[in-house]
């Protein structure tokens, strides 16, 4: 009886189909893994701006005793810096001396 790995498909096997499935595999896992990166990127970068809103709005509440009603206000006067093209966020002013409700995401 012959074996299945003996022969010209015992060799194609061996020699070819084994490690290009490897290589397969490794750039499957590398393109998952940079994906991967990425999004975490995105997510902790849209974690800082919101952070950053945050502290500006409590600077403006701390100079002027209110926070305010928007973030235009923020951008005007506390030089802060957003990117709406990357970014999508949320302001919502409830009242002069309640923290805003401030959310931040990647587009």
């Amino acid at each position: 009886m012959k074996h299945f790995r003996s022969g010209f498909f015992g060799v194609l096997v061996k020699d070819l189909l084994i490690p290009a499935a490897v290589c397969a595999v490794i750039i499957v896992l590398t393109v998952f893994s940079v994906n991967s990166a990425g999004a975490n990127a995105e997510s902790e970068n849209a974690m800082i701006i919101e952070q950053g809103i945050r502290r500006a709005a409590t600077a403006c509440y701390a100079a002027e005793g209110i926070y305010p009603e928007s973030i235009d206000y923020l951008v005007e006067n506390y030089s802060l810096k957003i990117d709406t093209q990357r970014y999508n966020i949320l302001y919502n002013s409830v009242a002069s001396n309640v923290m805003p409700d401030i959310r931040v995401s990647a587009k």
